[in-house]
């Protein structure tokens, strides 16, 4: 890992299901509400475009988003690295049409109350993947190879003795609930 070019590495903390909003390092994160309904372990805000890039560092979950049917199209880009440089993931919701890195997905349902839906990057095993609510529910992989064989090896720093992969998230389009949840 000594060799790639990336972007400048930062010290990273553990923020615990009860440490509030307020005393993460990074000043950028302080707008985040501490608590939503769907998971109190969570901390949550609507980004737009006018948002700044949010870093951190992703144990498990990158994000989940959620969304209203009606609402308008949004584009969310992520930034992971890999042995083979950077690996930017962009995920666009259209009138309930999911697409990723341009790539058809699926057609999301609105199943929650309120015409409610969601999605989400995760971590498992050798790779990323990206779940919806579907009639589908399967995922799709984030690029890289699969979830159990990466073609490239993911670049991770260690937290508390566990591997934490950084990750740079930004809306490039239109505006989201975004949602990170603690450890």
């Amino acid at each position: 890992m000594c060799c790639y070019a990336m972007f400048k590495r930062l010290n990273y903390m553990k923020v615990n299901y009860n440490t509030p909003v307020s005393e993460i390092p990074d000043p950028k994160w302080h707008f985040f509400e501490d608590h939503v309904a769907e998971d109190p372990n969570a901390i949550v805000a609507n980004l737009s475009t006018h948002h700044p890039v949010l870093r951190y560092c992703v144990l498990r979950q990158a994000y989940t988003v959620w969304f209203r049917r009606g609402e308008p199209r949004f584009e969310l880009l992520l930034l992971l690295q890999h042995t083979n440089g950077d690996h930017l993931v962009n995920l666009t919701i259209s009138d309930a049409n999911i697409f990723v890195n341009d790539i058809f997905y699926v057609k999301s349902e609105y199943n929650y109350p309120g015409n409610l839906s969601e999605l989400y990057v995760e971590k498992k095993d050798d790779g990323f993947y990206v779940w919806a609510r579907s009639d589908n529910n399967g995922y799709i992989t984030i690029g890289n190879g699969d979830w159990d064989k990466a073609e490239y090896e993911w670049l991770y720093v260690t937290v508390d003795d566990k591997p934490c992969y950084e990750a740079k998230v930004k809306v490039a389009y239109g505006h989201v609930e975004f949602t990170v949840v603690r450890l």
